[in-house]
């Protein structure tokens, strides 16, 4: 049986579909467009992900290295001022001097993104 191409009913019937694809990407031009689309968002997406683990990493070593400085400064100074009883102040006093620390640290750091990604605009 010879089939009749000139019909356009036909043309439909002959033509691939990809299961579960939308209507408007039935064309391989069309589904590239939407792959290299995709490839892109996720290529933005793990760059920015990775640019923030690597901040927290460099952080976290930042975080340490203070912790030794301040630590030896309770050390040094306050158990000096406040003597055999320095044990618990010392830990508080540490406490809040990395708390002060984290706070105003990340204050200026959250208005510097403000401040840089405002200028962008």
């Amino acid at each position: 049986m010879a089939e009749n191409n000139s019909n356009p009913s036909s043309k439909n019937k002959n033509c691939f579909k990809i299961p579960l694809m939308p209507e408007h990407l039935d064309e391989p031009h069309e589904i590239k467009s939407k792959i290299q689309e995709e490839l892109g968002e996720f290529q933005r997406t793990f760059i920015d992900e990775l640019g923030k683990l690597i901040t927290s990493a460099f952080g976290l070593l930042a975080a340490l290295a203070w912790r030794g400085v301040i630590q030896e400064f309770v050390n040094v100074y306050i158990k000096k001022i406040f003597g055999g009883v320095s044990g618990i102040i010392s830990e508080v006093l540490f406490a809040l001097i990395i708390t002060l620390f984290a706070v105003v640290i990340t204050w200026r750091i959250t208005k510097l993104k403000k401040r840089l990604f405002n200028e962008k605009k």
